[in-house]
């Protein structure tokens, strides 16, 4: 046997075998292809080769179960050797061999057999093995789907291919996920995410579906059929169990792929494309086109740039005045960002969404709030007499338990007391972590600041919200004030009774954003003594504004 087994054509069998079986479909095609090398030494007139249902599509690489590998015209049907292997996971790989016709074999030609079938089941078993770990590295171990990896690799191949421009890619994430980890457990939470990602797969049809993590998924999907998959994975019905049922809502980015375009491109565009649709009030999903583009470059400009930015100090305050109507006189007024870059002004509403985004407004907040008590501290030096001033700051800082301590420790460093700051905060604020508002305002009302309400009349809850929340000051939002002469009587009507029960309640109320005369005289006569507008006067430079309190400032109505 050690002879036949040494041999140099065994040896040169087993090389082929051993190098290039990546899978059960390219052994099958070793062994057809280069049997005879060993055939003359061993006799072997047929091959039959089966597996069972436990092997996957994607390991045998083919449909076929079963397969007559080799064989002769004539073969010797009585003179059989076979095995059939037990797998680890219970399944089986049945091997027969029959010698050639004519021939009987011998003994030492029976154990070349036996250890030709014992190879060739390890050799199955290591391209199985294989497989699985190709599998393995491709696939999203929870729900089964494609991972990051794998969604790479199948754009890669649609791009060799030529064909990766007859898809469209979807980018979702479903709606507010963590929640029903929070009701029902992250186990629970997980069939849920596996239904979710079979219903993607049944709508893709013959596209792919794949896991880039969490709760997001990308599917490419083929473009002829994007809008009914778009319509059908805007809310996808799955069972947690028995009597609960789950209607996922999906936000979701959409991208008709260039001809061209790397994973890296279709990622990027798809992405900007959904979270477009996730700022959206309306949208459901967002298709993505140059204007989305550029703005999402823009935004990451911003970004990129901000801090090198704020330590080069290019973001300046400036102060927009808060007068008393009944006087004309200066009362206070709010700081306002201003940002100077490359010898132009960002006008805030570019970049203050922005920083709200990725969280970097409350660095900007606390620099005004600095230069706000840098300025203060001036005009108290210089006998100056200060006027309270509002200091916008983001709800997000109510996510930090140490806010309150964190804006006094800036006045101390200054020697500046609380009652020349007013923290001014939106209405939105109020409602997306009540119990931390109360907390904060609480907090900061005892330790001697002013609080204010900015934006008053935009949420869908504001009347409410007075009965809980103490401020200082209320401010009515600028749509309220246009709406003094636009809307008619109706709007006099409701901002009479707006005005009256903030009073009532012992708060004070500004009117911003007032321009006209007209609205001027409504205010006052409904008993809103303070308002802020280019009526008045537009944000000042500090320079400007130290001037205006220096010269005790009055600015007279009628004659404007």
């Amino acid at each position: 046997m050690d002879g036949v087994l040494c041999s140099k054509n065994f040896r040169e069998f087993f090389g082929i075998i051993l190098e290039n079986a990546d899978s059960l479909s390219a052994l099958i095609e070793l062994l057809r292809d280069n049997l005879s090398l060993i055939n003359k030494e061993v006799s072997i007139g047929r091959l039959n080769f089966e597996v069972d249902k436990h092997f996957a599509l994607e390991e045998l690489g083919t449909e076929e179960m079963s397969c007559t590998i080799f064989s002769e015209d004539h073969y010797n049907p009585l003179e059989k050797m076979e095995r059939r292997f037990k797998t680890m996971d219970n399944g089986s790989v049945y091997i027969e061999l029959y010698a050639t016709s004519g021939h009987i074999w011998n003994d030492e030609e029976k154990e070349s057999i036996e250890f030709l079938l014992e190879s060739l089941y390890a050799i199955c078993a290591k391209t199985r093995a294989y497989v699985r770990l190709e599998r393995l590295a491709v696939t999203d171990q929870l729900t089964e789907v494609l991972n990051n990896e794998g969604l790479s690799q199948y754009c890669e191949k649609l791009l060799i291919e030529g064909t990766i421009g007859e898809y469209t890619a979807v980018y979702s994430n479903i709606r507010n996920f963590k929640f029903i980890n929070q009701h029902i457990g992250t186990r629970s939470g997980d069939k849920v995410l596996q239904a979710y990602a079979a219903k993607l797969v049944e709508y893709a049809g013959s596209g792919k579906v794949a896991r880039l993590g969490g709760d997001t998924f990308m599917t490419l999907v083929k473009s002829k059929r994007a809008a009914k998959f778009i319509e059908n994975a805007e809310t996808i019905t799955v069972w947690a169990s028995e009597f609960i049922r789950f209607d996922l809502a999906s936000k979701m980015g959409v991208y008709k792929i260039g001809p061209i375009d790397t994973i890296n491109d279709i990622l990027n565009r798809a992405s900007i494309a959904y979270t477009a649709a996730k700022n959206s009030l309306n949208d459901i999903y967002v298709c993505f086109d140059p204007v989305i583009y550029r703005r999402s470059i823009t935004e990451n400009e911003i970004s990129a740039v901000f801090h090198e930015s704020l330590m080069n100090k290019e973001f300046m305050v400036y102060f927009q005045p808060k007068v008393r109507m009944d006087t004309g006189r200066l009362c206070g007024c709010e700081a306002l960002v201003r940002w100077y870059r490359a010898g132009q002004i960002v006008p805030p509403n570019e970049f203050v969404p922005v920083l709200e985004k990725d969280g970097s407004v409350c660095d900007l907040d606390f620099y005004m709030l600095e230069e706000t008590c840098r300025c203060i501290r001036y005009w108290l030096d210089n006998k100056i007499q200060p006027v309270r001033v509002s200091v916008n700051f983001s709800k997000i800082h109510l996510h930090n338990s140490r806010i309150a301590d964190d804006i006094h420790d800036v006045l101390k460093r200054y020697d500046i007391p609380p009652k020349f700051i007013e923290i001014e905060l939106t209405e939105t604020s109020c409602h997306e972590d009540y119990n931390a508002m109360l907390s904060f305002i609480k907090d900061m009302r005892t330790r001697g600041f002013g609080i204010s309400i900015d934006d008053f009349g935009t949420g869908y809850s504001s009347l409410n919200m007075l009965k809980d929340i103490h401020v200082d000051v209320i401010k009515l939002d600028k749509s309220f004030v246009d709406s003094i002469e636009e809307s008619g009587e109706s709007a006099r009507i409701v901002i009479r009774n707006i005005v009256n029960t903030i009073i009532e309640l012992g708060m004070e109320v500004i009117a911003e954003g007032v321009e006209k005369l007209s609205q001027v005289n409504f205010l006052e006569g409904i008993g809103c003594e303070m308002a802020q507008g280019y009526r008045f006067g537009k944000p000042m430079t500090e320079k400007n504004f130290t001037n205006a309190l220096m010269s005790d400032m009055g600015f007279q109505i009628n004659n404007i």
